[in-house]
């Protein structure tokens, strides 16, 4: 019987997150602690993150705790807006990607006021353009036609 709901899910998805790690750097070589390569680091924090995980999943187990909280989608669309920016960014440019960023990332609040989510527009993708583009020189296209 799971006596602490809340850090078993918790303790749960540590060792997912840590599950996902080795495996995206199963591939990578990992070295000695002496002669790190590129694989040490994902190595190291996949393992540490599954142990943690694991060791508080099992105390969910016998030590009482707080309830899960019912799951809410809207919390992750700042996510999805991150992830919708670095889809957008190549075919539809800075000033789209940023513009779909902000509103996407806006509704995930439960106080979504369209004129705050223009004023950040109206200052963000500006500031993008002048930092990324113009003071960087990044070669990213800024419209789709660009």
């Amino acid at each position: 019987m799971i006596k602490a709901p809340q850090d078993f899910w918790a303790g749960l998805l540590f060792v997912a997150a840590g599950l996902f790690v080795l495996i995206a750097g199963r591939d990578y070589p990992v070295g000695t602690a002496s002669r790190m390569a590129i694989g040490y680091f994902p190595n190291v924090l996949g393992w540490a993150l599954c142990v943690i995980g694991g060791l508080i999943a099992i105390r969910a187990l016998m030590v009482h705790g707080a309830s899960a909280p019912r799951f809410a989608l809207r919390p992750l669309l700042p996510l999805v807006a991150v992830a919708a920016f670095g889809c957008l960014l190549q075919p539809a440019g800075l000033v789209v990607a940023t513009i779909a960023l902000i509103v996407v990332s806006n509704f995930g609040s439960d106080r979504f006021r369209p004129l705050d989510a223009l004023g950040l527009t109206l200052v963000l993708v500006p500031f993008n353009w002048i930092v990324f583009v113009w003071a960087l020189g990044l070669p990213l296209p800024v419209f789709p036609w660009t």
